[in-house]
């Protein structure tokens, strides 16, 4: 069954508190700059409003599944994620911003393919650990395999540069891997 039971009340308003506070904040910060660079001061405002009524879509819809589907999910998402990453720096496709190329863009829509890679490196290893169980003790069969995968990872994002998603995605391997058993 794909769908679970009741919605976590007090972590979907901590979630749309935060997420309100950052709307404020962000118009807070950018209507001077707006108003003087595109004569409107909620230019800002407004793509971030897009980016919440997005984002807000797409957690309505992972709130509803049982988070046992994300297991099909794992190894799928974890090619897209190396898809993307190494389409980055394909001309066209790959945006350079200031002095890294660490963005997306199709059709009018740019994305850091970095942020994917941090939300499915936690989806991989939960699955991937709790698949190994039996073997978390082994330095081999639990460390080195982890470490292959999200250091692919952090290979592409090195080469972006990204210093700061590849250092999120090296302590998220060590907690995980900790927590884990190993």
């Amino acid at each position: 069954r794909v769908l679970r039971g009741p919605i976590d009340v007090p972590l979907l308003v901590v979630t749309l508190a935060l997420t309100s506070l950052g709307i404020v904040m962000i118009f807070s910060a950018s209507s001077v700059v707006a108003q003087h660079r595109f004569d409107d001061p909620s230019f800002f405002l407004r793509r971030q409003l897009v980016g919440v009524a997005a984002g807000l879509v797409v957690m309505a819809i992972a709130m509803r599944l049982d988070y046992r589907w994300y297991r099909r999910l794992a190894y799928p998402i974890l090619v897209l994620t190396f898809v993307l990453l190494a389409l980055i720096f394909v001309p066209g496709l790959g945006v350079k911003v200031g002095f890294a190329r660490r963005w997306l863009q199709f059709a009018g829509i740019r994305f850091q393919p970095a942020e994917m890679a941090k939300v499915v490196a936690v989806i991989y290893l939960a699955y991937s650990i709790s698949k190994k169980q039996d073997m978390m003790r082994s330095f081999t069969l639990a460390f080195i395999p982890h470490l292959l995968v999200i250091g692919g990872m952090v290979a592409l994002l090195l080469l972006q540069p990204d210093f700061g998603s590849s250092a999120i995605l090296m302590v998220t391997l060590g907690m995980m891997l900790f927590l884990g058993g190993a």
